[in-house]
C-alpha cells in the first residue's frame, strides 16, 4: 500500500529513505514519507494517549471534551469517541496498525469526534501537541490516506482476525493438523482477493476455516468493544464499497501477503514444503509433537502489559501510583519523621477532596470537568473565528486531483 500512496502523493524515494533512521530507532513504521497511513495511525494513537513523556496530556483533554459531549447527546445512534479502542503501538508490533485502523478512521472521519476537537484546537491555537494536530488534520483531509485506513481496516476484519483465531489451536490439536491447512487456505484466499478485491471490500469474500477455535466467553467490556467494531466495519464498508482506490490498495495488500506467505510459510505449503501434509509420517509427527503454533513468551509479555494498563485505568486519581511516587520522592520517609499531630494535619489537607472523588467515577469527573470548560471554550472559539477569515487547510496532494473534504465547522456568521 505504501508504494501506491507515495506514488499518488508524489513522495520521492529519497524522501522515503530519509525516515530510515527513525524507523530503525523506534522499530516501527512511523515515518510520514515512508508509510503515510501507518504514520497517521501512530500520530492519532500518540495524541489520544492519556500520558505523555513530554509533559502534556492531550488525551485527557480530549477525553473530557468528548465525554461531556456524549453525555449531552445521550441516545444518538452515531458512534463517536471511545479513544480507548486505539491500542498502544510498541516496538515491532506491526499488526497493531491494522487493529487500530478502524477506530482511527472513526475518530478522524466523523464530525463531533476527534476531528472536530482538532479543528477547534487549531482555531484556538492551543499549546501542546501542535505538530501532531496539524499532521493529523493533514492526513484526515487526504483521500489517499483515508482510503488506506479503510483498506487496512478491511484487511484486518477479513484476514487478520480469522488468521489469529485459526493459528492458536487448543492444546489437544497437533501443529500438523493446523498449520498446513491454515496456510494453504490463506494463500488461496490471498490469490482470490487479489483478483477480486471488491468482494473483500463489500464483505462477500472472507477468509474462513472449517474448524475455527472457539473463543473464551467475552467480558462486558469486550462485548461492548466488539459491538463498536461491528458498527465501525459497517460504516467503513458503506464508504469504501465502489471506491476504486480502496480496491486497488486491497489488491496490492493481498498480493504482498501472498508473496510473504510463500516465503515465511513455505515449509507448510505443498508440494515443496518439508512439513506439508503430503510428507507427514508417524515419525515426523512424533518429532514435532512439542512444537507450538504461537510464541508463548511473547504472548505472556503482551498479557503482562495489558494487565498493567488495566490496573492503571481502574485506579482513581487519588490512588494512582501513590505508593510508588511516595517511595520515589521520599514522601514516605518525610511522613514517617513527623509526629502524630503533624501527620494528621498533613493528611487532613487532601482528605476532603479524596472523599469527594470517591463518590464519583472517573467518567463522571471528566464529564463535569468538560462541561465546566465548555462555556469559556465556545466563547473563545466564536471570537477567534469572527476575527479570522476562513482558512484553507494545507493539503499534501494537488487540489485538482482530489476533491476537498466538506468542513465540519459551525458557521461563524
Amino acid at each position: 500500500m505504501d508504494a501506491i500512496l507515495r506514488e499518488m502523493m508524489e513522495i520521492s524515494e529519497e524522501q522515503a529513505a530519509g525516515d530510515a533512521d527513525k524507523i530503525k530507532a523506534m522499530r516501527t513504521c512511523v515515518g510520514w514519507f515512508s508509510s503515510p497511513a501507518c504514520a497517521l495511525i501512530y500520530q492519532v494513537a500518540k495524541y489520544v494517549a492519556l500520558c505523555s513523556s513530554k509533559g502534556y496530556a492531550i488525551g485527557q483533554k480530549f477525553l473530557e471534551w468528548i465525554d461531556a459531549r456524549l453525555a449531552d447527546l445521550d441516545g444518538e445512534d452515531k458512534l463517536l469517541g471511545h479513544s480507548e479502542d486505539v491500542l498502544a503501538i510498541c516496538g515491532s508490533r506491526m499488526y497493531v496498525f491494522f487493529l487500530d485502523a478502524a477506530p482511527t478512521e472513526r475518530l478522524i472521519s466523523q464530525a463531533g469526534s476527534l476531528l472536530t476537537f482538532l479543528e477547534e484546537e487549531d482555531d484556538l491555537g492551543a499549546e501542546g501537541g501542535g505538530k501532531l494536530r496539524k499532521s493529523i488534520l493533514l492526513g484526515a483531509g487526504s483521500p489517499p490516506c483515508m482510503a488506506a485506513l479503510r483498506a487496512m481496516a478491511l484487511v484486518c476484519d477479513a484476514v487478520l482476525w480469522p488468521l489469529l483465531k485459526a493459528l492458536k489451536p487448543p492444546d489437544d490439536k497437533h501443529v500438523f493438523d493446523v498449520l498446513p491447512k491454515v496456510w494453504t487456505d490463506a494463500l488461496a484466499f490471498f490469490d482470490d482477493a487479489a483478483a477480486w478485491p471488491a468482494g473483500l471490500v463489500d464483505g462477500s469474500l472472507r477468509l474462513a476455516f472449517a474448524a475455527e477455535t472457539s473463543a473464551p466467553p467475552a467480558t462486558g467490556a469486550q462485548a461492548k468493544r466488539s459491538e463498536r467494531a461491528q458498527i465501525d466495519m459497517a460504516r467503513i464498508r458503506g464508504v469504501a464499497t465502489g471506491d476504486p482506490l480502496v480496491e486497488r490498495l486491497v489488491a496490492a495488500a493481498c498480493v504482498a501477503m501472498a508473496t510473504s506467505t510463500k516465503n515465511h510459510a513455505s515449509e507448510w505449503l505443498c508440494p515443496e514444503g518439508k512439513l506439508c501434509s503430503a510428507k507427514h509420517t508417524p515419525e515426523l509427527r512424533a518429532k514435532y509433537d512439542a512444537l507450538v503454533a504461537v510464541s508463548t513468551p511473547v504472548e505472556r509479555i503482551h498479557a503482562l502489559g495489558r494487565c498493567a494498563d488495566e490496573r492503571g485505568g481502574m485506579q482513581r486519581p487519588e490512588q494512582r501510583a501513590g505508593l510508588v511516587l511516595a517511595r520515589f520522592n521520599n514522601q514516605a520517609e518525610w511522613l514517617l519523621l513527623k509526629e502524630e499531630s503533624g501527620l494528621a494535619r498533613a493528611l487532613d489537607v487532601c482528605r476532603g477532596e479524596a472523599r469527594l472523588a470517591r463518590r464519583q467515577t472517573l467518567k463522571q469527573q471528566r464529564v463535569a470537568s468538560g462541561r465546566s470548560k465548555r462555556a469559556g471554550r465556545e466563547t473563545k472559539l466564536s471570537s477567534k473565528r469572527a476575527k479570522s477569515a476562513p482558512r484553507v487547510r494545507p493539503r499534501i496532494y494537488a487540489s485538482r486531483r482530489w476533491p476537498s473534504r466538506p468542513s465540519t465547522r459551525s458557521s461563524s456568521s
